[in-house]
């Protein structure tokens, strides 16, 4: 409907860009004829359904989360294939962590390619030493890339990450959450309310699980950033690294 695809634009816009998103921006953009005006219409009638929201009179719209909610569910297009660098970094996995006492090598390799091909903050839920085939291991966390959240405009107030830092820095209520919803091998979001985490409703989650062992055991792979983060780029990354991490853990006890 033009109403949908008038929505999806504006969150591809607002992802892109970070600020609020008018209705000649819209047209200007239309890959069909339609004027500013009509667009202005719409937006207002997506407004008064809860899609988007205005935080000033005079500026454009901005995506509510139940606008990202319907642009997640309407199917995103994928817009970066990294297929090949996966497949590299498969083979570059399988020939440097082979044995149980690789498995620290592995986390922090992990860690700083999941943040770095995100440009968000990435974290890990690993078994710990020698609990790697058991069906509830003890997970340990691993966070890393907070420095790219700092470059983005609304984090220039180091204060606004006050909450995200504590709730990394407390951590048990974090990992107890993003295991529980995590799926195995598939990455999916959940936007600022929908996740529930406590005082991070202004971040958005993306999780994926991975399988440890024989016996049903698992850990977990996340990526927290801003709620207009690029779904399109961060979910294929996340589903990809969750299935090369779950193969690189049970080969270590595979060849111990």
């Amino acid at each position: 409907s033009r109403q949908s695809f008038i929505l999806n634009r504006v969150v591809d816009t607002f992802i892109g860009t970070g600020h609020p998103v008018s209705s000649q921006t819209i047209a200007f953009a239309s890959p069909y004829p339609i004027s500013s005006a009509t667009v202005r219409n719409e937006m207002g009638a997506l407004e008064d359904s809860g899609y988007l929201a205005q935080e000033h009179q005079c500026s454009g719209r901005v995506p509510t989360d139940r606008g990202y909610r319907h642009y997640l569910n309407c199917g995103i297009e994928v817009q970066e294939s990294y297929q090949e660098y996966f497949l590299t970094l498969s083979e570059h996995f399988s020939n440097r962590y082979k044995k149980r006492e690789d498995l620290p090598g592995l986390v922090e390799e992990s860690a700083a390619v999941l943040s770095e091909l995100s440009r968000q903050l990435g974290l890990l839920f690993v078994p710990d030493a020698g609990q790697v085939l058991s069906k509830e291991p003890r997970l340990g966390m691993k966070t890393e890339g907070l420095r790219y959240l700092l470059e983005q405009p609304e984090c220039q107030d180091a204060s606004k990450l006050r909450p995200l830092v504590k709730a990394i820095e407390e951590k048990e209520s974090l990992k107890k959450w993003i295991t529980a919803h995590a799926q195995l091998n598939a990455s999916q979001a959940f936007v600022g309310t929908e996740h529930q985490v406590e005082d991070l409703e202004n971040y958005a989650i993306v999780t994926a699980r991975y399988e440890t062992g024989h016996e049903g055991g698992s850990g977990a792979i996340a990526v927290i950033g801003l709620r207009r983060m690029a779904y399109s780029k961060v979910l294929p990354i996340v589903s990809e690294m969750a299935c090369l991490i779950g193969q690189a853990v049970r080969r270590m006890e595979e060849i111990r």
